[in-house]
């Protein structure tokens, strides 16, 4: 591999990790903002929340968090193509990680829509006796949905990736690059 390469391979897992702490801290952030704005309490203010969101109502926030989560897993995507083209050379593998970004997040948006669905026909009357499960069906596939989406938008996903085509041979394929 050329230096040029190694350069660029480089960079881009520099730029995973630090998206990684920078999409932590803004939706760390934007969350205590949210909670600030629906519960009306000081414990939730957050001098960076004010900073960053202080001109924006609670529903503008809530529902701009879907289209930053799809932003920042687009660049995650980019960054995994980028890497994995300048390894391996190959569009074959950079079909294996739209493929493997599509269908995490198509399974996460299935889940998180299905809470709607389940929502529709839950009675918590019924499940009064189970004083532990204090969540509703909506509110746990959220949780899970939220959960798959944080690993798409972590490096952990882009390591994997990467690292599992190292052992992916193709018929034709002389070496693996070293």
């Amino acid at each position: 591999m050329k230096t040029i390469h190694k350069l660029v391979v480089f960079l881009c897992g520099v730029l995973l990790v630090t998206l990684g702490f920078f999409r932590d801290f803004f939706f760390k952030t934007l969350n205590v903002r949210l909670s600030y704005l629906w519960y009306k309490d000081e414990i939730y203010y957050q001098k960076a929340g004010e900073q960053l969101f202080g001109s924006m109502d609670y529903y503008t926030l809530y529902y701009s968090k879907f289209g930053f989560t799809i932003v920042c897993s687009l660049i995650y995507m980019l960054l995994t193509i980028i890497i994995t083209y300048v390894i391996f050379k190959k569009t074959k593998f950079i079909k294996y990680i739209l493929l493997a970004y599509i269908f995490i997040i198509v399974a996460s948006a299935i889940i998180f829509l299905s809470g709607y669905i389940v929502e529709l026909f839950y009675d918590p009357s019924e499940l009064k006796y189970l004083k532990q499960i204090t969540k509703s069906p909506l509110q746990r596939l959220y949780l899970l949905s939220r959960y798959i989406m944080g690993f798409v938008q972590s490096p952990i996903l882009s390591a994997i990736l990467i690292l599992s085509l190292f052992l992916y041979k193709t018929p034709g394929m002389k070496d693996l690059p070293s």
